[in-house]
């Protein structure tokens, strides 16, 4: 006996693009990889260089492995010798120079090269024209061997590359969590000759897969400024390790925290949690961290774990979460101060009035007068300032956005936006005079911008509304309305408020709930009842025990009626029963279908009943996908898990093609879109990736912000994913290509494996921006998920 599987799918929108008219649905279990629970020892280096004993009379590194040649410094500028790492210590400071030697053989187990450092911003040398800077390269990194840096501009993200020969370029892996500037950090990149990873502090923070060859490189292996179209950065260098294979996530934590031998149950927590991460599940990866920051007794194996949590979050785009997590370490006993620093700079706004969900008003202080402290000290005071209003002191809110309108080299926009603060901090303490005067010098002053200028005015009048005063808030509102140096909008809402003022002052409630409502007239007592039902027959009576079938069927039985002998008095009253009712096609009202007052013609459910009309059809009889070329397409792990149904034996015989939405799109015709509902939850046309985004590459066509803007999109992408798509007819993608409010569909025309480069059917409105996120649906492929479909 075969299992019936209800399914509900709409019909009113596109129209399934399938193989064989099909109908798709995997349902596959979760598979996961058992870990081993053994001691895991800190891997020894095959190179380690230590910067410790260099000085300005012998500029070199020895490795202390007594494997290779020193590194020996090359540059423009002297380097210069600072404090170091650990307390007793020196390290060297680099900016448009490098420490250079042999660059080291990748063989069959791959590599991992581990920098231990303090970055302090982007140095002198840009690269292509843009504030990035090197970590270290063998060779140039883009057409050989490989190289690692920070895109200072992008944020402080890190990128891992790997070369290949032309015609190809370099296969990338990036991180968006950044590097924080003034605190000791620790990189570390690996390949296993499958996996490419990228790690902060030893923790995960970015992977992507990469199989092909390496291409070693002509030139020498250079930490710091290596030119190549990559600038430099200002770099305190400690250490340097190079490990002669790939290590695994609890191996590279082991080295990169100084732990010679992790415990089993710490390795396999970090281990389960690392390997999530490199499968980029993030959510699942923070929940791992969490729990076992909870259950350990090691204060710095917690601290590391709370840490992994914030990156997890970071990489899920949940800053406010991450502020939260990273708020606890600076409270948790045994953080070392480096840790905290990265912590605390996670807790910062990195924007104008963003208020970060992160650390008390206290500590806040105590970081603000900590004048050695490396964090952006605008961006310290302003959270300092938001913290103190969203926590209701108020009065030190003020005074803090007024000192930061007061600072010489900040922007217009900004400084605006600090005296607009500071008002508001002045009227939420009820410091009612003082907010108005605030308000009042913006107002008047000649060089305020219309939306400023408008936002104190209604400030004003705020101030009035707030103390109960309201007489006085309608009279400033209504002065606002008629005010022609602000913009519209703000005079409109002044306006509404100024009348919602006058009923308050009346003893009214704030709004009529009637306005804008048309009411419902009082109905005659109806001379005809026609009575309509999911099992009806059109062809029936339309009475109580013999209903008709549909609204169609009520329509033109009144309109025969009408024709035959006129309305009766009193009208005709349709009710509709309750059940399910199923819409083939829109149902049309014409002019002659209305009533009279005296004889009005009325629609309504039946007292207590709830008919519901829907255009979807219900699916049954689903069957194992077991045809051989067919499973073939289908990921390993899917076969066997995924299902089939004929939509024909359904009755649909239309199944349309995909059209384009989103952003700009929303004019008529619209594109409505084909559902598939399981249990009343909408299932997901199949995708990849699964949940996260990938991102652009470099862009040849339809740049963003260029004269082809507009054109259909030429760009690369990263992985060999798309290798697999080779019988796909009909891909599409979605994305945020030039905004991150601006998400569209675009079709894909051409997709070049060998060069790995699409070419889009349709352009966008802003056109495509290299590092902006989008993700591939409607193949048959990647059905690899619950619930996703084809």
């Amino acid at each position: 006996m075969k299992r019936r599987f209800p399914v509900v799918v709409a019909s009113y929108a596109i129209r399934f693009v399938s193989v064989r008219s099909l109908c798709l649905l995997a349902a596959l279990s979760a598979i996961g990889t058992p870990l081993l629970a053994q001691d895991v020892t800190a891997p020894r280096p095959a190179h380690r260089f230590s910067f410790d004993g260099v000085t300005l009379q012998n500029p070199t590194a020895a490795d202390r492995s007594g494997n290779a040649a020193p590194l020996t410094y090359e540059g423009k500028q002297p380097l210069r010798i600072v404090a170091g790492k650990k307390p007793g210590t020196h390290a060297v400071r680099i900016d448009a120079g490098s420490f250079r030697t042999q660059a080291p053989e990748v063989g069959r187990r791959g590599i991992t090269i581990q920098l231990s450092f303090r970055m302090l911003g982007h140095g002198s040398e840009l690269g292509n024209g843009r504030k990035n800077g090197m970590f270290f390269a063998f060779g140039n990194g883009y057409w050989e061997g490989l190289r690692s840096y920070c895109d200072v501009a992008g944020g402080n993200s890190v990128l891992f590359q790997i070369g290949r020969p032309q015609p190809q370029s370099a296969y990338s892996v990036s991180s968006p969590v950044p590097i924080v500037e003034g605190a000791w950090q620790v990189l570390t990149v690996t390949w296993d000759r499958k996996t490419m990873a990228i790690y902060i502090d030893g923790l995960p923070v970015a992977a992507g897969r990469f199989d092909g060859p390496y291409t070693p490189p002509k030139g020498v292996f250079r930490v710091g400024f290596a030119d190549s179209g990559v600038g430099s950065l200002v770099l305190d260098l400690d250490e340097v390790a190079v490990f002669d294979r790939g290590l695994t996530p609890a191996e590279v934590f082991a080295a990169a925290w100084n732990r010679r031998v992790l415990p089993a149950e710490t390795a396999a927590a970090l281990a389960q949690a690392g390997e999530r991460c490199l499968a980029g599940e993030w959510a699942e990866a923070a929940t791992a961290y969490d729990a076992f920051a909870e259950q350990t007794t090691d204060p710095l194996i917690a601290a590391a774990c709370r840490l992994g949590r914030v990156f997890c979050l970071l990489r899920q785009d949940d800053a406010a979460g991450a502020a939260s997590v990273a708020a606890s370490l600076l409270d948790m006993p045994g953080v070392p101060d480096a840790v905290r620093l990265i912590a605390a700079s996670h807790c910062l706004c990195k924007e104008r009035a963003v208020i970060a969900a992160g650390p008390s008003l206290d500590l806040l202080t105590q970081l603000a007068e900590a004048r050695d402290a490396p964090l952006d000290d605008r961006a310290l005071r302003t959270t300092l300032a938001e913290t103190a209003l969203r926590t209701g002191d108020c009065r030190q809110a003020a005074t803090l956005f007024r000192q930061l309108a007061e600072d010489a080299d900040i922007s217009p926009s900004d400084r605006w936006n600090y005296r607009l603060q500071a008002a508001h901090a002045l009227a939420f303490d009820k410091q009612d005079d003082a907010a108005r005067d605030a308000y009042q010098a913006i107002v008047d002053d000649p060089q305020a911008p219309k939306a400023v200028r408008g936002l104190a005015c209604l400030g004003i009048a705020h101030t009035f509304e707030r103390a109960g005063r309201f007489a006085q808030a309608a009279e400033a509102y209504a002065e606002v309305a008629r005010r022609d140096d602000i913009f519209p909008h703000h005079a409109q809402e002044a306006a509404e408020l100024a009348e919602e003022m006058r009923r308050l002052a009346k003893g009214l409630p704030r709004r009529d709930g009637t306005a804008g409502k048309t009411p419902v007239p009082a109905f005659p007592a109806p001379g005809l009842v026609l009575h309509v039902a999911s099992n009806g027959n059109d062809a029936a009576s339309g009475t109580a025990d013999a209903p008709l079938a549909s609204l169609a069927g009520a329509r033109d039985r009144i309109r025969a009626i009408r024709r035959d002998k006129g309305l009766p008095a009193g009208g005709i009253t349709v009710l509709i029963h309750g059940g399910m009712y199923s819409v083939r096609e829109t149902t049309t009202f014409e002019a002659e279908d209305s009533g009279t007052a005296e004889s009005p013609i009325v629609y309504r459910a039946a007292p207590g009943e709830k008919p519901i009309f829907t255009g979807g059809v219900q699916l049954v009889d689903f069957s194992r996908v077991d045809d051989p070329e067919l499973l073939a397409r289908l990921p390993e792990s899917a076969r066997g898990h995924v299902y089939q149904c004929d939509l024909r034996k359904h009755g649909v015989e239309d199944f349309g093609t995909i059209t384009v939405r989103g952003y700009g799109h929303a004019a008529y015709p619209v594109s409505p879109w084909v559902d598939l509902y399981v249990n009343r939850r909408a299932m997901q046309l199949a995708r990849w990736p699964n949940d996260d985004f990938v991102t652009i590459g470099k862009v040849e066509q339809g740049v963003f912000r260029s004269p082809d803007a507009r054109k259909p999109g030429v760009f690369h992408y990263e992985g060999d994913r798309p290798n697999r798509w080779q019988k796909a007819d009909d891909v599409w993608m979605f994305g945020y290509w030039g905004h991150l409010w601006a998400g569209s569909m675009v079709r894909i025309a051409e997709l070049d494996t060998q060069n790995r480069r699409i070419t889009t059917e349709q352009g966008t409105g802003y056109g495509f921006r290299e590092g902006y996120p989008y993700y591939y649906f409607n193949l048959f492929e990647e059905i690899d998920s619950p619930g996703e479909w084809y």
